[in-house]
């Protein structure tokens, strides 16, 4: 009895253990899957965003399986057309200053885009293995900029002649501010070198605000330019934070034309590459590789041992700068002097007008076969049907040039255009027809017309009259008969040599059609 007991306990253990062996199994089956994936292949996720020269910022992501890989839209060679390049994707390069020490941007090479933030992501499988740079990627750096556009009249007349103004007349010039950078601009301040200081609505704009000022003045004789200038201060890139050894730099460069540009960042050695150091042109500065040990004083601008020179970077030099030398994150040195982190912007925008002294004014005088026929009877005899030509002489007579001019007929219509016409200019123009009967009991009348317009809308227009004299309704003459001739030799139709070959003495015939 104690025996068979004891085996319904065995059989009921045995089913136990069977149940637990096969949820082990499960589990390890489905576990299995999980575990070959953690060690499966690696990966490297990569976001970067590229500064160009010009402020302008390109964000790139992607994955890898390998340390170096090529990234498209990664830099390159324009703001517009970044085209790409390879970057070490691995953690082991810190991209200082922007620029890769194993792979990636080169300071010199693809001076004008450089690493302004990144973050790595190494996987294993779907296991995170080491991360670097930051998650998420901070402001851009600061990039004030201006533009002021100036018209006279409302017209944009950046190129001579202008818009025609009468002499004593009222002139407006507007002058549109736009703040185009990245940073709200303080001390706006507008002035004209002929017209002065201009007065506007406000010395403060937001990023993306325009303001409008105007000025006015008494139009003068003749050709007049005058040139707008917008100056204001907005922040420069923030300084350095501290390094735990070498040189924090903040030089402000100063162009031919008063334009300034600010830069800052670290060094790990004396001479180093400065992307936006001074360059060829004041809006390109492209850098240049400068001494930032204190050992240069930048003498008049110029370096000693690297830097500006006043021979090849003549437009950019340094006008003040301050250095300071770290190390084991302690202050050890400075020179220089702390430059305030402000950058002041500026635009110029030119306008021009033509003072005349005159009226508009426009004349059209009107022939028929040569005759000026303005009054009846004045004209030529004609029978009808005989050919007709009629000429239109048009004269810019007054003191101001003009514009689409168009010559009509009132009874032959169209007669032509002129795109422009300058003051004292004369254009001809002919039609041709045939006679044609005259009113009951009168002559042939035909007027022509012209009208034209100033540039600044202003209307002119001038007619005249022309006759001819039918002596009489007759009708009109048929049409000519037509007639052809169509000669052969021998039956070949040859217009042209040799024609066919015929024996001397051999009889030759034409026929006539």
């Amino acid at each position: 009895m104690r025996g068979r007991h004891f085996q319904r306990i065995l059989r009921r253990r045995r089913w136990i253990i069977l149940s637990v062996a096969v949820m082990l199994v499960a589990g390890l089956l489905f576990a299995i899957p999980g575990l070959a994936s953690a060690r499966g292949e690696k990966r490297i996720e990569y976001n970067f965003l590229f500064e160009h020269t010009d402020g302008t910022t390109t964000r790139v992501t992607g994955t890898g399986t390998q340390n170096d890989t090529f990234i498209p839209d990664a830099g390159g060679t324009s703001a517009t057309d970044p085209s790409g390049m390879i970057v070490h994707i691995s953690c082991s390069d810190p991209f200082t200053d922007g620029w890769g020490v194993k792979q990636g941007p080169d300071p010199i090479a693809d001076s004008e885009w450089r690493i302004f933030w990144y973050y790595i992501v190494h996987y294993e499988g779907t296991q995170v293995k080491k991360t670097c740079g930051t998650p998420e990627p901070p402001a851009p750096p600061p990039n004030p900029a201006i533009d002021i556009e100036k018209a006279t009249n409302g017209e944009d007349a950046d190129l001579p002649t202008g818009p025609q103004v009468r002499v004593g007349s009222t002139v407006t010039w507007t002058y549109v501010v736009t703040n185009t950078g990245n940073t709200a601009l303080t001390d706006v301040v507008v002035a004209d070198d002929k017209e002065g200081s201009i007065t506007c609505p406000q010395d403060r704009l937001a990023v993306g605000e325009s303001m409008t000022c105007t000025e006015q003045g008494i139009a003068q004789v003749g050709q007049y330019a005058n040139v707008a200038e917008v100056i204001a201060v907005g922040p420069a890139a923030a300084p350095a934070t501290p390094i735990e050894k070498g040189s924090v730099y903040t030089f402000l460069f100063e162009h031919t034309d008063g334009t300034t540009t600010l830069v800052t960042g670290t060094a790990t050695q004396n001479d180093t590459f400065i992307p936006d150091a001074g360059g060829t042109s004041a809006t390109d500065p492209s850098g240049m590789i400068v001494h930032v040990s204190c050992s240069d004083p930048f003498t008049d601008g110029w370096g000693v041992k690297q830097g500006p020179d006043p021979v090849v970077d003549s437009e950019w030099r340094v006008l003040s700068y301050y250095i300071v030398k770290y190390d084991k994150g302690e202050i050890k040195k400075t020179c220089g002097t702390p430059i305030p982190n402000t950058r002041t912007v500026r635009d110029s925008d030119p306008s021009h007008y033509l003072g005349v002294a005159g009226d508009p004014g426009i004349d059209i005088e009107k022939a028929t076969n040569g005759l000026d026929a303005d009054l009846p009877g004045t004209g030529p005899n004609l029978r009808v049907g005989d050919p007709v030509t009629w000429t239109y002489v048009v004269r810019n007579t007054g003191a101001v040039d003009l514009y689409d001019v168009a010559v009509n007929d009132d009874r032959e219509g169209f007669v032509g255009t002129i795109d422009f016409l300058p003051v004292g200019g004369s254009r001809t123009f002919t039609k041709t027809g045939y006679a044609l009967a005259g009113l009951p009991g009168g002559e042939y009348e035909n007027w022509g017309c012209v009208v034209g317009y100033t540039q600044d809308g202003v209307e002119v227009e001038d007619c005249d009259p022309s006759h001819y004299d039918p002596p009489g309704d007759y009708p009109e003459p048929p049409t000519p008969a037509g007639v052809d001739l169509e000669k052969a030799t021998n039956g070949q139709d040859a217009d042209q040599g040799t024609g066919p070959r015929i024996a001397i003495g051999a009889t030759v015939t034409w026929t006539y059609v």
